[in-house]
């Protein structure tokens, strides 16, 4: 993430990281609900799909978190209004 950061910087781009928190059961949903075919294998082996994700890492650069679980407290286009919204204020990132 650094190494992105600083190539941009270089370049005159500032780069604003946004985190999107999710469980296993929420992804599993929301790919259920997506209906692509090209999930189709992970749907089908979810057990082994799921076993290489890790949903409790996060950045370690300033980041924005969006929470896309599901039965989250605030919706997800009010946290995605309210995340641009901050990057485009240039407000403190955690």
């Amino acid at each position: 993430m650094s190494h992105l950061i600083n190539r941009c910087a270089a370049g005159g781009v500032d780069v604003a990281v946004v985190w999107v928190r999710c469980d296993a059961a929420s992804m599993r949903k929301h790919i259920e609900l997506r209906g692509d075919p090209r999930n189709a294998w992970k749907l089908q082996n979810w057990e082994a799909y799921a076993d290489t994700l890790n949903t409790e890492t996060h950045p370690s650069a300033a980041h924005v978190v969006v929470d896309n679980r599901l039965g989250t407290a605030i919706a997800l286009v009010h946290q995605a209004r309210e995340t641009l919204n901050r990057i485009l204020a240039g407000l403190e990132l955690h």
